[in-house]
C-alpha cells in the first residue's frame, strides 16, 4: 500500500496523461494497492483542481463550441489561425455584365436594339438581323429556315417583320411552315410562291418592286394561297363551304376572269395529294412523268381514291368532310382576292389585270361573311377582329 502523499506525487506525473481524465489512472492508482475509496476521493480533488487553473476568458469559444486560443486558432484543430499582422483577401464575386446593345451601322439600324431579345407563348427569334418570328414545338424551330437576302431592300424586310410577328392570321399558320425566304432577283418568274409539297413561302424583290406592291403580294401568297391550302384539313369545313360559293360566283377580278374556265377544271387538293403521296412512298418518275420505281399495292391504292376525289389526310378524324370536288384553283384564286380586298392591297397588286374588280357589292359581300368565317382572327383597318360564330369583337388592333 502507497500513502496519500506518495499518491498525489504519482498524480502528478502523470503529467498530459491526466488532462484526458480516463479511467487508465483510476486502474493504475488501483494497481499500485490504493484504496478504490480514497483514490475516488483523490482524482475528485485533483479534478477540482484542475478545473479552477483552467480560466474560460484565456480560452474563448468559437461559434462551434470549440476553444480557441488568444490568437484566433482552434485549439485541437489543423485549421491554422490568422497570421499576425495579415489579413485575409476578400474576392469580390463577379458581376453578370448588363447587356450592351449592338450598334448596327447598316442598313439594318431601324432595328431596336436596346433590349435583349424575348421569348414567350412558345415563339423565339431567329437572329438579331431581322427578328422573324418562329414557333418552337418538339425542339423543333418553324419555319425551320428563314433566309432573308442582303440585297433585299431593308424597308421591305421591316414592314414584313412587323406583319409576320404580329398578324394573328400568320402567328396560327407560323407553325405548319417549314420555309421563310426573302429573295432577290433581277428579272423573277414570280413575285411570290407558296410551294404546298415544301411548305415554303418565298416573296421576290427585284429592280421594279415596291413597298405597296411588295406588301400586295405577301397578303396575296401568305394570308391568300398559304392560308386557303393549310386550310384544307385544319378548317375543312369552312373552307368547302367558301369554296362551294366561290365557284358559283362570278370573277372577282380581271385576272380571275382571264382564267376562270381553265381553272374550274383544275383541282389544287388533288394535284397536291398525289404529290405528297408520291414523296411518302419514294416515287421515281422518268421525264414523261412515268413510274420507274417506289409503287406499291397501297400506293395505289390512295392514289385511286385521291383520283375519286376524295381527300385522304388525316384518316384519324372521322367526322371530316372528305370531298375534294370544290378545291379548285379558280376557288383558291377567288380567295386570295377577296383576302387582298379585306386587307386593302388589291388595289396595289402588281398585275394590272388583279386590280381591276368586276363583282358587284352584293356578291361580293357574300363571300365576305364566308371569309370571315374562315379567318376568325382576320384583323380589320379598324383594329377589330371577328368571331366566327357571332362576329363578336375580340382582338386589339395590329397592322
Amino acid at each position: 500500500m502507497i500513502n496519500r502523499k506518495t499518491a498525489l506525487k504519482l498524480w502528478e506525473e502523470l503529467g498530459d496523461g491526466r488532462d484526458s481524465v480516463t479511467n487508465t489512472s483510476m486502474i493504475a492508482l488501483r494497481w499500485v494497492g490504493w484504496d478504490p475509496k480514497e483514490s475516488t476521493k483523490l482524482f475528485n480533488e485533483f479534478l477540482d483542481q484542475s478545473t479552477e487553473s483552467f480560466q474560460e476568458d484565456d480560452h474563448p469559444r468559437d461559434r462551434d463550441g470549440k476553444f480557441t486560443d488568444k490568437d484566433g486558432g482552434v485549439i485541437g484543430s489543423k485549421v491554422k489561425g490568422k497570421t499576425k499582422g495579415k489579413t485575409k483577401r476578400k474576392t469580390k464575386r463577379k458581376k453578370t455584365p448588363k447587356y450592351k446593345p449592338i450598334e448596327h451601322d447598316s442598313k439594318y439600324s431601324w432595328r431596336d436594339t436596346s433590349k435583349p431579345l424575348k421569348t414567350s407563348n412558345k415563339f423565339n427569334y431567329r437572329s438579331r438581323k431581322h427578328d422573324i418570328k418562329t414557333y418552337r414545338s418538339r425542339n423543333k424551330n418553324y419555319p425551320q429556315k428563314v433566309y432573308i437576302s442582303d440585297t433585299v431592300n431593308p424597308e421591305y424586310i421591316k414592314w414584313f417583320t412587323g406583319f409576320w410577328n404580329n398578324n394573328p392570321s400568320v402567328q396560327a399558320m407560323i407553325k405548319h411552315i417549314d420555309y421563310l425566304g426573302i429573295r432577290y432577283g433581277v428579272n423573277p418568274e414570280y413575285g411570290g410562291q407558296w410551294n404546298p409539297s415544301n411548305k415554303a413561302v418565298t416573296i421576290m424583290d427585284y429592280p421594279r418592286q415596291t413597298l405597296p406592291y411588295f406588301k400586295s403580294t405577301t397578303v396575296h401568297e401568305i394570308v391568300g394561297h398559304t392560308f386557303w391550302d393549310l386550310a384544307r384539313e385544319y378548317f375543312r369545313n369552312d373552307l368547302i363551304e367558301f369554296n362551294e360559293l366561290a365557284n358559283k360566283m362570278p370573277p372577282v377580278n380581271q385576272y380571275c376572269k382571264n382564267n376562270e374556265e381553265e381553272w374550274k377544271t383544275w383541282n389544287d387538293e388533288t394535284i397536291n395529294q398525289i404529290k405528297e403521296l408520291d414523296k411518302k412512298h419514294d416515287i421515281t418518275k422518268d421525264r414523261y412523268g412515268y413510274i420507274i420505281d417506289g409503287d406499291d399495292d397501297k400506293y395505289y391504292e390512295s392514289k385511286e381514291k385521291i383520283e375519286k376525289g376524295e381527300f385522304i389526310g388525316n384518316p384519324s378524324n372521322e367526322f371530316m368532310n372528305r370531298d375534294s370536288s370544290s378545291m379548285t384553283r379558280y376557288a383558291n384564286e377567288q380567295h386570295s382576292a377577296i383576302t387582298e380586298i379585306m386587307y386593302g392591297t388589291l388595289k396595289d397588286n402588281p398585275n394590272p389585270s388583279a386590280k381591276e374588280i368586276l363583282i358587284g357589292d352584293e356578291d361580293k359581300n357574300r363571300m365576305i361573311v364566308l371569309w370571315k368565317k374562315l379567318h376568325p382572327k382576320f384583323v380589320k383597318n379598324t383594329g377589330k377582329g371577328y368571331n366566327p360564330s357571332n362576329e363578336v369583337l375580340i382582338y386589339g388592333t395590329v397592322e
